[in-house]
């Protein structure tokens, strides 16, 4: 904060009787007098970009700079952020509910900019961004999120920012599939080829039984609109040892399509086979309904 001091300069009044000395030391050599001055420093500041001083960067909240002291995410407020002095936010995100948070630096020059990022138990980080986070929740119950806010400039530079948010409506996680292969769901035939269907959502395992009445190859696909955080698809003749086939899409697609073809490989004989699909993401964030179909 900048700090100034007024000097006040007045005259003697002839027609005043007495007037109160000032209170200074008058100079040998001139007989004149002069106020002693105070030397003042003033720190440049602005509502976007503050050198830091030895106080720090400062805003209303003070020590959240650790994933293990996060206070509630301030909305709309003016805060301040360095490069050594992170802010650690929580919020927290209804049951069906999603929170776009973003971050609105205040000012700022050239390539600076404040970075989001959402913040594991152990304090890892994922999902930065300099747009905002989307935070799901497509579980039954409430989560609280920790998110990081960080400062991309010059280790002297202090940014101020505000957050702001837009709440959606995250699609709720069905799971009408098994999680295990003793409780695996039976694909449903339909003339050459059994289908399934379930919701893909992080962290979800699901399995699926079929019947091969006779020799059996072709393809087996899984058809969704979106996946945010990468599936797995495999083929178990024995599902307690490794599987025959597999295949593995750990990336986000807009639209998204695994499939394993063996119709040049060698058939399968008849007997139980077993799908399981994983979606190895983390977090209650559900992509959405998917398709499963084995054609011959």
């Amino acid at each position: 904060m900048a700090v100034s001091l007024a000097l006040c300069a007045c005259g003697d009044d002839p027609t005043k009787a007495t007037v109160d000395p000032p209170t200074t030391t008058p100079t040998a050599d001139t007989g004149s007098t002069s106020d002693s001055t105070t030397d003042t420093t003033s720190d440049t500041t602005d509502t976007a970009t503050t050198t830091v001083t030895t106080g720090g960067c400062v805003d209303a909240y003070v020590g959240n700079d650790d994933h293990g002291r996060a206070v509630v995410g301030p909305l709309g407020e003016l805060l301040a952020v360095s490069v050594h002095e992170p802010d650690y936010w929580q919020f927290e995100v209804a049951s069906g509910q999603r929170r776009v948070v973003t971050p609105e630096l205040q000012g700022g020059v050239g390539n600076e900019a404040i970075e989001l990022s959402l913040v594991d138990e152990d304090g890892g980080l994922s999902q930065s961004s300099i747009w905002g986070i989307d935070l799901h929740n497509s579980s039954p119950d409430p989560i609280t999120y920790t998110v990081v806010a960080s400062a991309l400039a010059a280790p002297t530079t202090c940014l101020s920012y505000t957050l702001t948010e837009e709440v959606l409506e995250a699609p709720l996680c069905v799971d009408g599939v098994g999680d295990t292969w003793q409780d695996a769901t039976p694909l449903v035939r339909e003339g050459t080829r059994m289908t399934g269907e379930d919701t893909l959502h992080n962290g979800d395992e699901d399995w699926f039984v079929a019947e091969a009445l006779e020799e059996l190859t072709g393809r087996l696909v899984l058809d969704t609109a979106w996946v945010e955080s990468g599936v797995i698809l495999e083929i178990y003749d024995d599902p307690t040892a490794p599987p025959l086939l597999a295949t593995d899409g750990r990336y986000s697609y807009e639209y998204f399509l695994l499939d394993i073809d063996w119709t040049a490989l060698k058939p399968f004989p008849p007997g139980l086979y077993y799908v399981r699909v994983v979606a190895p993401g983390s977090g209650p964030v559900c992509d959405g309904p998917y398709e499963l179909y084995w054609t011959r």
